[in-house]
């Protein structure tokens, strides 16, 4: 099950409201509206968010991402991170106007440097999405007896 954390915000907020409303449990939503506002600011929630608008937005579901077995996702998010570390430094060249490293596993066109912190979120979502394709790997190997242990 995947967690919309965007979502996951706006019930927490929901919960706030009717809880100051009510007036019932007034420590109870100070803890809420506090945990609601260290998870807005979270720096996590921006990769999730990140990985979960790359499956909508871009299409990199975890079937296309499972063609990628020769750490191309890995290689990526590697790049994206070297951008965020080197870029700033270099005061000839816009940060957005670098081009990828050798690493770059794609055709340049899918390279799009866009800021320093950026970069890193998408950096985290890159690197999420090869542990998620490692981990289906892992557990489901074609050819195999995937129930063995399950259904006898």
């Amino acid at each position: 099950m995947k967690l919309d954390y965007q979502k996951l915000i706006g019930l927490i907020n929901e919960a706030v409201i009717a809880l100051k409303q009510t007036g019932l449990n007034v420590s109870l939503a100070a803890d809420l509206e506090r945990m609601n506002q260290q998870l807005q600011q979270s720096p996590i929630v921006d990769v999730i968010t990140e990985r979960q608008r790359q499956v909508s937005d871009e299409g990199y579901t975890s079937g296309h991402d499972d063609i990628h077995e020769n750490g191309e996702l890995a290689l990526a998010a590697a790049e994206y991170a070297i951008q965020a570390a080197v870029a700033p430094w270099d005061e000839d060249i816009e940060y957005d106007e670098h081009e990828p490293g050798k690493y770059w596993p794609w055709d340049v066109t899918c390279w799009k440097p866009t800021s320093q912190r950026r970069d890193l979120v998408k950096a985290g979502a890159l690197i999420l999405a090869e542990i998620e394709r490692i981990d289906r790997a892992a557990t489901f190997k074609p050819g195999e007896n995937n129930l063995a242990g399950v259904i006898e």
